[in-house]
């Protein structure tokens, strides 16, 4: 064929309605685009691999609930966040003021609010097997995926870190010998604006390379009432190199080092019973001989020095923000993984997989979404993470009685800062009266735990799974409340008056 003769850049273009985004594919192989047609074009179903339970099997097979999205399926549904999987997931949601506060629920429990620096998710989230303890860097950006797996339920048998709950499980795709390249570029509304790509191939007889990047942004479908200019936009930057070594026919080795910057506009809170629909005409007349100042729908109906009684347009898509700040939403993560597979027989492997991850992030949120200056949210994280898991098998000896067992070691700290800052007292009757009430906490977290699984095959269509685990979790806290201002804003803080 021409394709094994000759590399050629072939475009292919397509619209996507679901984002209103246009997107140009460049391949190295002038034959992908036609193959992966035929492919869509096909009513036959492509058997789905899976490693749910640590080592592949066909999704037919496995005795777990698990929803797969492979690659193809994520680029046509237009899969760039956490929220949008669990969006197509059966019994689980997903939920999030910000990409640094994720809240997930599976089957009606809900994981714990984040919101300080000790907090232990019963929903974990994992990036090729490495375990992402800190809520702050659970939305990583998704790119150059090959699958991600969803699995409800109890998870503690077969992963190193306890999940409780279940577990959402990003597998990245790994180098090969097979050399390839590919560039995404999308434009759409909102000043939509995405490039990715990858580039694969074979460095040496026995080591693989790949390198991954994203770049994307847009500036957001929330805009300004005064403005008109979007107030919820993003900006990410990220970029992840890969290694595969075949020394030998039974060691293998996989490494990774990415890093991901994320420069975004602060979200902002939409105050449902503030529009004007859920207050009538009575309502803001009363505002006014009350000596208020009502501003309605982005237009200042009076002259005063701040405006009181505020009531947007209803439009979800619309907002007024305060004037003069810095919002903003700044995320750095660095993430190194290592996964070393020993064959010790024809039977047994040994697989080893040490993880490291450093993130910090620093946001100040305009909390109420009005042109007033009513209160913000400061926050601050700097956290690492380090982890390393042993585990043996044998998975891959095809015997009726298939087992697992490992050990796991996790250490992990965080820095924790928030502050809350009112700029006016409840009573609203005199005019810049500042309030703040900041929290500073510190987590130091060290974790064993010993964990194991039997399956045994009572016939080709049954099987019994039988499992269990020990964990001891050691946590060193400290917490801290420092406040000033009006005593009705912080009167729940025991010691502390009108300042």
């Amino acid at each position: 064929m021409l394709a094994n003769k000759k590399k050629f850049k072939v475009p292919s273009l397509r619209l996507n309605p679901l984002t209103k985004a246009i997107v140009l594919v460049l391949c190295t192989n002038p034959m992908q685009s036609v193959i992966a047609q035929e492919q869509a074009d096909s009513s036959v179903l492509e058997e789905i691999m899976i490693t749910s339970r640590r080592y592949e099997e066909s999704i037919n097979d496995a005795p777990v609930a698990v929803a797969v999205m492979t690659e193809k399926s994520m680029e046509a549904a237009r899969i760039q966040r956490a929220d949008d999987i669990f969006n197509f997931t059966p019994g689980a949601t997903w939920e999030s003021f910000s990409k640094v506060q994720p809240v997930a629920a599976m089957r009606g429990l809900i994981a714990p609010t984040p919101g300080n620096s000790s907090s232990e998710a019963s929903i974990q989230t994992v990036v090729d097997n490495v375990v992402i303890t800190k809520d702050f860097m659970k939305s990583p950006p998704l790119f150059d995926l090959n699958r991600v797996e969803v699995l409800r339920g109890p998870q503690g048998t077969s992963f190193g870190r306890n999940a409780s709950v279940g577990l959402v499980h990003f597998v990245t795709n790994r180098p090969d010998e097979e050399t390839a390249g590919k560039i995404t570029a999308t434009l759409g509304t909102d000043e939509l604006y995405e490039v990715s790509g990858f580039i694969n191939g074979a460095l040496s007889d026995t080591v693989s390379g790949r390198l991954a990047f994203n770049v994307d942004g847009q500036d957001g479908p929330t805009e300004s009432l005064s403005t008109g200019e979007g107030v919820d936009g993003d900006s990410n930057v990220a970029l992840r190199g890969s290694l595969v070594l075949d020394p030998t026919d039974t060691f293998s080795a996989y490494l990774k080092l990415e890093y991901s910057q994320d420069r975004d506009e602060a979200p902002v809170r939409h105050g449902t019973n503030d529009c004007i629909s859920n207050h009538d005409a009575a309502s803001i007349q009363a505002a006014v001989d009350a000596g208020l100042t009502p501003y309605v729908g982005g237009i200042d109906t009076g002259t005063g020095p701040y405006q009181a009684t505020y009531f947007d347009d209803c439009d979800p898509f619309k907002i007024e923000i305060s004037d003069g700040y810095d919002f903003h939403l700044d995320r750095d993560i660095l993430t190194f993984a290592a996964e070393l597979t020993w064959d010790l027989n024809e039977d047994l492997s040994l697989t080893s997989i040490t993880g490291y991850m450093d993130g910090d992030n620093d946001s100040l949120v305009d909390l109420i979404g009005s042109p007033n200056n009513v209160a913000f949210q400061k926050v601050t994280n700097d956290g690492n993470s380090f982890s390393q898991e042993f585990r043996i098998d044998n998975q891959g000896s095809g015997s009726s009685v298939r087992w697992l067992a490992g050990v796991y070691y996790l250490q992990d700290e965080e820095d924790r800062f928030e502050e809350n800052q009112f700029q006016f007292d409840n009573a609203r009757s005199a005019p810049f009266l500042p309030t703040a009430l900041a929290t500073i906490s510190n987590n130091e977290t060290t974790s064993y735990s010993v964990f194991g699984e039997v399956t045994w095959d009572l016939s080709e269509k049954a099987s019994l799974t039988y499992g269990g685990r020990y964990v001891t979790d050691d946590k060193d806290y400290t917490y801290g409340v420092s406040a000033y201002g009006s005593d009705r804003q912080i009167g729940g803080v025991p010691g502390v008056g009108a300042g």
